[in-house]
């Protein structure tokens, strides 16, 4: 998250399933790597933090690896591998919206955009207007 959340809330976007590779970790650019950092931790440690973007964190072996700001960004593209033990957490900030009576945010079609980032990171070579264009077809719509 670049910039500063003066009106809103600082949260986190969650990805489960996703690591970084080991082997190319060099082209994210500046990263903080901590072992045996529980995800309370590492959750924290990014939360209070103003260079943070984000993390991944092992819930199993418990490493947790911090992106700095200017790390490159996390691309659906990317070199990240799956991994059931990993999830992938981006700093977002939530603007002052109000909430509707179902709690959930007005304006932000989130449901839907969660459903499809979760698409994409599953058929990475996929494009969003693909995805857009089968759902629709399918919907009668």
């Amino acid at each position: 998250m670049s910039g500063n959340c003066t009106n809103g809330r600082v949260t986190f976007e969650r990805t489960p399933g996703l690591r970084l590779p080991s082997n190319e970790l060099d082209q994210f650019g500046p990263l903080e790597f901590l072992s045996k950092t529980a995800p309370t931790a590492c959750y924290r440690k990014c939360l209070e933090s103003e260079h943070c973007e984000g993390y991944f964190i092992d819930h199993v072996d418990q490493k947790c690896v911090l992106l700095r700001k200017g790390s490159q960004s996390v691309s659906l593209e990317g070199p990240l591998q799956h991994s059931s033990a990993w999830s992938y957490h981006r700093k977002i900030c939530l603007g002052g919206l109000p909430c509707s009576a179902d709690k959930t945010v007005v304006g932000v079609n989130h449901p839907l955009e969660d459903f499809l980032r979760s698409i994409l990171y599953m058929k990475r070579g996929m494009h969003i207007k693909d995805i857009l264009s089968a759902l629709l077809s399918t919907s009668g719509l």
